[in-house]
């Protein structure tokens, strides 16, 4: 009994000093969602499954009926801002529960999160990658430094946060832009069910929100900053330093998913080395003029963006492709595509419009006349009705499909056409009246989530033709539509979704 009260004593104590340097805050929210789906089997044609089902969801696809609460410590120490504190999310069987710490200093910063039930329970964590073994603990490890005043940045990444270098206008990113950065997404703009399905695509240097792996130096000045990338430079994505669980390591194949070696530089066998990974950037922004251009070695891939700012106006253009694809074993490991595409906003406070376009193009490297093409025109408007708390939205879009020579389609021709068009409306209320919103909102220190109150939205996407039907993924319990649509793959969506949010 003495020694629990000592044990006690002396934990009093040391809270008692530790509370004094710093503050504590919390934060939390919970996101209830359902949603309503009068076409749940678009992909076939068997009128005897079409019952309406219903669903508890998110706003976003990847998301789920959760609850999330954060308790957290802060103060100075040499200095920097450090916070320290536990994460915790009733989503993913508790997966996100998350011990973490971070530093903030004058000329460096670094970060930690850890999967916390995987930790205690020397488990593998939720973002476990392709490997079935080892400590897979670690879902955030970085930090950075700043040299000569800021002049040198460079910042190392095990596993890094969401983030994207180098970019401006990004109407003609997309999933295409494989980046090797953790999943290479393009923030589900190729999905008709996603909920990112009008949203922006991303570039070669979008990291993911599973942890990207990479070295990135940069040299900043005034108005121009300029550097490179190279992913998978410190391990893997399972929590090893050294071997490989499963044979020779293959990047080019595997995507540098779940490795914790890989070649450098080209093996003498064709297998591709990190190096040719590499992304190198600049961007330069001198009002009103804004621009940004990458340049990835593998495949000889090129993004080039700007912006011209000329009041409540904001005109954007951009242009990517992937020009030289890399062969393996004799073989095109991908095929030749460019993208082009451009962006007119106007913001006015209660009224905002604009109208996005974009044309890209997948080429067979073996023939130069066998192409796919899809043409995007998605004009959008929103309008607070209440500027304290109610806004509508309206995003549609108009989408022209043609594929001629790839492949056989369903009625024996090897050049087809389809045209198809979406539509979705939707209404945000901010409950508390603190000012209207036309997007999903991010609300507290590290959360996903709009502040309290309710979406409702409704998209309509109508039939594409037979032979661009895909039920892709649902067989191995995926997504239906996971099937890009520059490669041919549409599903039809008539759902209602109805978000509630709470949030502290």
């Amino acid at each position: 009994m003495k020694k629990i009260l000592v044990v006690l004593l002396i934990l009093s104590v040391a809270w008692g000093v530790f509370a004094q340097d710093g503050s504590w805050r919390v934060s939390g929210n919970v996101e209830i969602g359902t949603r309503l789906d009068f076409d749940p089997t678009s992909w076939d044609q068997d009128n005897t499954n079409d019952k309406a089902t219903v669903t508890g969801i998110g706003y976003n696809h990847w998301d789920a009926p959760r609850g999330r609460f954060a308790l957290i410590y802060g103060t100075y120490v040499n200095d920097g801002a450090l916070s320290a504190g536990l994460k915790f999310n009733t989503r993913a069987g508790g997966a996100e529960n998350e011990p973490f710490f971070s530093y903030n200093g004058e000329n460096f910063s670094f970060s930690t999160v850890m999967y916390g039930n995987a930790l205690l329970a020397a488990g593998i964590g939720q973002d476990k990658g392709s490997l079935d073994d080892g400590d897979a603990y670690i879902k955030r490890l970085w930090g950075n430094y700043k040299f000569v005043n800021g002049l040198v940045f460079i910042e190392v990444a095990y596993r890094g946060e969401e983030q994207e270098f180098w970019y401006s206008d990004t109407t003609a990113g997309g999933a295409k832009l494989n980046n090797a950065l953790a999943g290479g997404k393009d923030r589900g703009t190729d999905k008709t069910r996603s909920a990112g399905f009008f949203g922006k695509p991303s570039t070669f240097t979008f990291t993911d929100s599973g942890g990207a792996n990479y070295l990135l130096a940069q040299i900043n000045l005034e108005a121009l900053n300029f550097g490179i990338m190279i992913p998978e430079l410190f391990g893997g994505r399972v929590n090893y330093y050294t071997g490989y669980g499963g044979g020779t390591p293959d990047p080019r194949v595997t995507g540098f998913h779940g490795h914790s070696s890989g070649y450098l530089i080209e093996d003498n066998d064709g297998k591709p080395g990190i190096l040719r990974e590499s992304i190198f950037g600049l961007k330069f922004n001198m009002a009103p003029i804004e621009f940004a251009a990458q340049f990835k070695l593998r495949d000889a891939g090129a993004y080039i963006g700007a912006k011209f700012f000329a009041g409540p106006v904001t005109v954007g253009a951009s242009f990517a492709g992937l020009f030289n694809p890399d062969k393996l074993a004799g073989v095109y490991t991908n095929t030749k595509f460019f993208k082009v595409g451009g962006d007119v906003n106007f913001n006015g406070g209660v009224f905002a419009a604009g109208l996005a376009a974009s044309l890209e193009r997948d080429t067979d490297p073996n023939s130069g006349t066998d192409f796919k093409q899809f043409l995007r025109i998605q004009p959008r408007f929103s309008y607070n009705v209440i500027p304290s708390h109610l806004c509508f939205a309206l995003d549609a879009g108009f989408f022209f499909y043609s594929n001629n020579g790839v492949n056989t389609t369903s009625n024996g021709s090897d050049k087809e056409s389809d045209i198809t068009w979406a539509v979705q409306p939707q209404l945000f209320w901010t409950f508390l009246g603190t000012g209207a919103r036309n997007g999903y909102g991010w609300a507290g220190p590290f959360y996903q989530g709009g502040p309290t109150g309710l979406i409702v939205r409704y998209r309509i996407v109508s039939e594409g033709a037979e032979w661009r039907r895909s039920a892709t993924g649902l067989a191995s319990g995926g997504y239906a539509g996971q099937t890009p649509v520059q490669q041919g793959g549409w599903l039809a969506i008539n759902a209602l979704d109805v978000v509630f949010q709470f949030n502290f």
